[in-house]
């Protein structure tokens, strides 16, 4: 199947109306009964604005009897009227103290009813490792602990209480990498220097995959096998682009696509992703905002930096403005056994790491002036050389290198950490 798609942004006074129109906005309550206590819990999610329609910053807490426990989330529009909800949270305020993963059990697909848009009924989907498996491994706060998600898993529906935007200095993060050091579902951020945009769609396994674009339902629960693939065509709007790719039942769809010079991954992450729902990618169209985001090269020297040496590239010499960057590394030809170790300022972060098809992501922190990143192919595969992409993030900064070594031959980047302008 192949097919063309143009997307069109609508003017900021329109999008003000949509957003006061938007069904999910707003404050939500659910009543919870305790096991043994006659005092109900009450949850309260508060839903911001979303970006382009679709993808939704929320803070969600549970007040019962002197327990307090509240953390922020993402949701993610799939139509008009089901959102869905990823398991990830980042804990913000806990009594007695903050309860790693409580919520959890909320992980599924919210569903507006029908006889009333102010109520919503939770309907959670099996998944390739199942919400109660993570619950579990992450009970240690005592009994007290276990009954409190228990509880939370049994809740089915919620009750809108207003439909006021929350509002928080924070929301914004919420949607951008790494939101307070921890993941929330964005798989890539990046800028393309085209709108014409090639996307491939394919699965490990059978099943069923929906995909949305900027608040449109692109593919709606569309069935795909295991040596199915579906190719489109897209033209990209200027400006901002969400794309949330959905999976249902045990499916983990893969989307690839290329704009310009400029490709991007969305996947489920084995470990990250075992119980979500979506993934999130955004790409920022833009001649102008694209040249922004390159990297610069520095020109810096220190004592360590590395230089060509026999059985050592040197890649190159960058300069960084953020303390913490991502690597991302993958295999764009065959999957074939590859291993790379890498190492930041002689310290091992992945060692003999197997070189997958799918990106897999590595943050690290900087030292202050000088680092040096290394990575050593470690074995030849089943087709030499050793092949690979690594990929440095920083913040919405990236470049890419393509790796080709022989076994123990070492690629070296100088990255100089220069403090940010005040």
């Amino acid at each position: 199947m192949r097919w063309i798609l143009v997307l069109t942004g609508l003017p900021m006074s329109l999008l003000a109306q949509v957003n006061m129109q938007d069904p999910f906005v707003g404050s939500w309550q659910m009543q919870l009964a305790i096991p043994g206590s006659s005092q109900l819990a009450k949850v309260e999610l508060l839903v911001g604005a979303p970006q382009r329609q679709c993808w939704y910053p929320v803070r969600i807490s549970m007040q019962w009897d002197t327990l307090y426990q509240a953390a922020y989330a993402t949701i993610a529009r799939k139509d008009a009227r089901v959102f869905a909800w990823n398991p990830q949270t980042i804990p913000v305020v806990g009594k007695p103290k903050p309860w790693i993963g409580l919520f959890e059990g909320f992980s599924g697909y919210w569903d507006l009813t029908r006889k009333s848009s102010g109520e919503a009924v939770l309907n959670r989907l099996p998944s390739e490792t199942p919400v109660e498996s993570n619950v579990k491994s992450l009970a240690k706060e005592g009994e007290l602990d276990q009954v409190l998600r228990e509880a939370l898993r049994s809740g089915r529906s919620w009750v809108q209480i207003d439909r006021q935007p929350w509002e928080s200095p924070v929301q914004q993060q919420l949607l951008e990498p790494n939101p307070l050091g921890l993941y929330l579902g964005l798989r890539d951020t990046i800028h393309v220097d085209s709108r014409q945009a090639d996307v491939l769609l394919r699965a490990r396994n059978a099943g069923i995959f929906s995909l949305g674009w900027n608040g449109r339902l692109l593919q709606d629960e569309t069935p795909i096998g295991k040596k199915q693939q579906i190719r489109e065509d897209w033209v990209l709007d200027t400006g901002m682009n969400v794309i949330l790719l959905f999976r249902e039942l045990a499916l983990s769809p893969t989307l690839q696509g290329k704009a310009g010079n400029s490709t991007w991954t969305q996947y489920f992450d084995p470990r990250q992703d075992s119980a979500a729902l979506f993934v999130a990618a955004k790409l920022f169209v833009g001649e102008d905002g694209f040249h922004q985001r390159k990297f610069s090269e520095s020109t810096r020297t220190w004592e360590g930096m590395k230089r060509n040496a026999p059985g050592e590239k040197l890649l190159a010499n960058l300069q960084s403005t953020s303390r913490t960057i991502t690597l991302a590394i993958w295999d764009d030809a065959e999957q074939d056994g590859d291993t790379v170790s890498i190492r930041l300022n002689n310290r091992i972060i992945a060692d003999r790491m197997l070189v997958k098809r799918a990106p897999q992501f590595i943050t690290v922190n900087l030292e202050p002036q000088g680092n040096v990143l290394s990575v050593v192919a470690e074995n030849l595969g089943s087709i030499p050389p050793n092949t690979s992409i690594l990929e440095i993030i920083d913040g919405q900064r990236r470049k890419a290198f393509h790796l080709e070594n022989l076994r123990g031959e070492m690629n070296h980047l100088n990255i100089y950490l220069e403090a940010q302008s005040p």
